[in-house]
């Protein structure tokens, strides 16, 4: 270490004079070295963890996205289904009741005495 070297050195000079000036600037700087490593130490011991949680997260994300996705995609189908069978559904409607109303013309005009046919639309 270079630290002895200048005591030696300081004592030679003449004690406390210079020599004491030089020791107490190199200890000085040292000591700011030395909390400046401690300080850098804590700060990577309080970061590192948060890095790692982080990273968890970060893949966590992406499975919560890949299965927002899926759900995208499932509702989209479903909801593709509903609106086809809706669909379906309004023209079987209206092709039934235009089927009644035919049926109880025909009725009538044969002289039976039949009632309108009841409305097939229900409300949602």
């Amino acid at each position: 270490m270079i630290l002895p070297h200048f005591a030696e050195i300081a004592s030679g000079i003449g004690g406390t004079g210079v020599g004491g000036l030089i020791i107490g600037a190199f200890g000085h700087r040292k000591a700011k070295a030395d909390a400046a490593a401690v300080l850098t130490a804590t700060a990577m011991s309080l970061v590192e963890p948060l890095k790692e949680e982080i990273g968890d997260l970060t893949k966590q994300l992406g499975t919560v996205r890949g299965e927002l996705g899926t759900v995208r995609a499932e509702l989209s189908a479903h909801k593709g289904a509903t609106e086809r069978r809706e669909a379906a559904r309004q023209q079987a409607l209206s092709a039934h009741t235009e089927w009644d109303t035919q049926m109880a013309d025909r009725l009538r005009a044969a002289g039976v005495d039949v009632p309108e046919p009841p409305p097939l639309d229900v409300a949602s």
